[in-house]
C-alpha cells in the first residue's frame, strides 16, 4: 500500500512566530503603565492649579500697586490742599500763613519745594527744601 499525501486543504498552515516575554517583564510593564497614568493626570492638573495661582497672585499684585499709587496720589493732593488752605486761611495773619505753608511743605513726604506764582503767572517765591531749578519761572498757560 502506498501512502498518499494528505490533500492540500488539510495541510498544516505555516506556524506563526510567537513572541514570548517573561511573565515578570509583562507584569512590570503593566505596573509601570498603571502608575504613569495617574502621575500624568496629576501633573497636568497641578500645572492648571499652578497657572491659576500665578494668575491670582498677579491680580493681587496689580491691585496692591494700583492701591499704593492711588494712596500716593491722594497724599499728594492732600499735601497740596493743606498748603493752599494755609495760604488762603483768612483767620491767620499773612506772616503766619506763610510760616504755616513753609512748615507744611518742609514736613511733606511728597513735595521738596513749592513755587508761589502771582496773578500774572510769574514766580514770586519758592518754599521748601527742594530744588527751584525744576520749577518754571512762569506759570504755564492752561
Amino acid at each position: 500500500m502506498s501512502r498518499t499525501p494528505p490533500p492540500a486543504s488539510t495541510a498544516a498552515a505555516p506556524s506563526s512566530k510567537r513572541v514570548t516575554r517573561p511573565l515578570g517583564f509583562t507584569l512590570g510593564l503593566g505596573a509601570v503603565l498603571a502608575a504613569l497614568t495617574p502621575l500624568v493626570v496629576a501633573t497636568a492638573r497641578l500645572f492648571d492649579i499652578n497657572a491659576e495661582v500665578v494668575r491670582d497672585d498677579a491680580r493681587a499684585l496689580h491691585t496692591a500697586v494700583a492701591q499704593d499709587l492711588a494712596r500716593a496720589i491722594d497724599d499728594t493732593f492732600d499735601d497740596a490742599r493743606a498748603v493752599a488752605v494755609a495760604f488762603v486761611d483768612s483767620r491767620l495773619p499773612g506772616p503766619d500763613r506763610v510760616s504755616l505753608a513753609v512748615t507744611l511743605v518742609t514736613a511733606s513726604r511728597v513735595f521738596g519745594a513749592v513755587a508761589i506764582y502771582g496773578v500774572d503767572g510769574s514766580r514770586i517765591d519758592v518754599i521748601g527744601n527742594g530744588s527751584a531749578e525744576d520749577l518754571p519761572l512762569t506759570f504755564p498757560e492752561p
